[in-house]
């Protein structure tokens, strides 16, 4: 090496993070339902919208139950 400083390739500087999301997307919260009552419209769909344009690439959906893990196991599969 010469002493000079050597230049990075374009956008290395920019490092990824990887970051783990895991979420309950089996929720009824996420189609507007809390507790029985409806509280806003469904907006599932918004909220993977949002996550991806923030840069979320993946998400582990947990399941509380065999019928949740089922339910998680079709919404990764549709999404």
């Amino acid at each position: 090496m010469d002493g000079q400083a050597t230049q990075q390739p374009q956008g290395a500087q920019q490092r990824r993070r990887n970051r783990i999301f895991i979420v309950n997307l089996t929720d009824p919260v996420f189609r507007g339902l809390h507790r029985g009552h409806r509280k806003h419209p469904d907006d599932f769909e918004a909220v993977l919208s949002r996550a991806k344009a923030a840069g979320v690439e993946s998400q582990i959906i947990t399941g509380g139950s065999l019928s949740e893990s089922r339910a998680a196991i079709k919404l990764a599969k549709e999404h």
